[in-house]
């Protein structure tokens, strides 16, 4: 955003974020939520090559238990 020309603080996008976040899943109406049969992925402390791993583990799983 800054190389657009506006001016960003962290922490207040994180606050919005969060804000949006809550209010899409508590809405009454459609409220935002993983499917049931989601595989959901914390990718906190984890490199994009660890996260790749992680899914194609998964991926190979699932396809070594369909055959």
């Amino acid at each position: 955003m800054h190389a657009q020309g506006i001016d960003v603080n962290l922490a207040q996008v994180v606050e919005e974020l969060t804000k949006r976040d809550e209010r899409d899943s508590n809405r009454s109406v459609a409220p935002m939520r993983p499917a049931q049969d989601a595989v959901v992925i914390d990718t906190t402390d984890r490199s994009i090559d660890e996260v790749l791993d992680h899914i194609l583990k998964i991926v190979n799983d699932r396809l070594n238990r369909s055959h």
